[in-house]
């Protein structure tokens, strides 16, 4: 009794109240005239007397209907109660999103303030550096001047390739079209372009992939984890080292991709702020590129976006090896 509530009390009450008096009243109507309890007698006796049968009876009548008003104030108090329900539960998605949504404008801020302005002061610095003293540079000190710029303006290029496809999918601009591609070529593409800055920094990519492994994906988002997972390998592989490109274990229909280097790695605590929002890891790499961590968090939303997910396994001073998800294409 102690979970019902009043509207179901009230009922309960009203249907044992109809039951127990109308039994009562012919009890007492029998006893008068000497006669035993039965259906028969009672049919008997209230034959003579339908006004005395329709009082007796009145309260199983009044009792069916505080049963049928319970019922359906009782029903209505349940649809109310879920209506709240789901609307509390619809305040709160809206408030994760609004959360979300402020999180991603506050690091958009973030990475505008800091991140962006640095590579640019960097850059302006050079070519000052070089006009200022122009004119008594040797062929190799321009060289090697000229060699620091395209650093530079590669890696503002490929942060600002980043920063606006982050943008776009914040906004869900980012068109998707998944479908079969052979892995190696894909592979081979990005490798090529980040060909250039490995050999600078005489870094090894090494390639061990299948020629027939097809996954079901969306190519441009494909590349742009692909050469993200690489472009962070070698800014964290010191001169002479070494990634690995490589197809793992197939299974429920999936295919795992794993870019291991032989770089710095990371600690415990680092690991657990990759692929989140409001971490701040800006480490750089071997060479002093800058990092913001935001071609990690590209390439969680990419992956999982095609049905894959993303981890990463480190050790600090052995290196770290990412690892992704794909669906198998036919």
């Amino acid at each position: 009794m102690k979970n019902l509530n009043l509207i179901q009390k009230f009922t309960l009450g009203g249907i044992a109240f109809g039951l127990i008096f109308p039994a009562l009243a012919f009890t007492f109507d029998l006893a008068i005239k000497n006669l035993p309890f039965s259906l028969e007698n009672i049919l008997k006796l209230h034959a003579v007397n339908p006004i005395h049968f329709i009082i007796d009876t009145a309260p199983i009548i009044i009792s069916f209907v505080a049963y049928l008003v319970g019922r359906r104030v009782y029903k209505h108090d349940e649809i109310a109660k879920l209506t709240i329900k789901a609307q509390l539960i619809e305040i709160h998605k809206k408030n994760e999103e609004l959360q979300l949504s402020n999180a991603e404008k506050d690091k958009f801020f973030s990475i505008i303030a800091h991140d962006l302005r640095n590579p640019f002061i960097g850059l302006m610095n050079l070519t000052k550096l070089m006009s200022e003293k122009f004119s008594g540079l040797s062929i190799e000190e321009m060289q090697e001047f000229a060699l620091s710029i395209d650093k530079s303006a590669t890696s503002l290029y490929r942060f600002l390739e980043n920063l606006l496809n982050w943008a776009k999918m914040s906004r869900n601009l980012v068109p998707f079209n998944p479908e079969s591609i052979h892995l190696l070529s894909s592979v081979n593409a990005c490798a090529e372009i980040i060909q250039e800055s490995s050999k600078n920094k005489d870094v090894e990519i090494l390639c061990d992939i299948q020629d027939d492994v097809k996954v079901l994906a969306d190519k441009n988002m494909l590349l742009l984890i692909i050469r993200n997972l690489v472009s962070n390998a070698v800014k964290f592989t010191p001169g002479g080292g070494k990634i690995y490109l490589t197809v793992k274990n197939k299974y429920d229909n999936n295919i795992i991709i794993s870019v291991k280097d032989t770089g710095i790695g990371m600690n415990n605590e680092m690991l657990q702020k990759l692929f989140n929002l409001n971490a701040k890891i800006n480490r750089k790499g071997t060479d002093g590129e800058p990092s913001t961590g935001l071609g990690l968090l590209l390439c969680k939303e990419y992956i999982e976006k095609q049905g894959g997910k993303i981890w990463a396994e480190s050790e600090e001073g052995k290196g770290s090896e990412f690892k992704f998800t794909l669906p198998m294409a036919s």
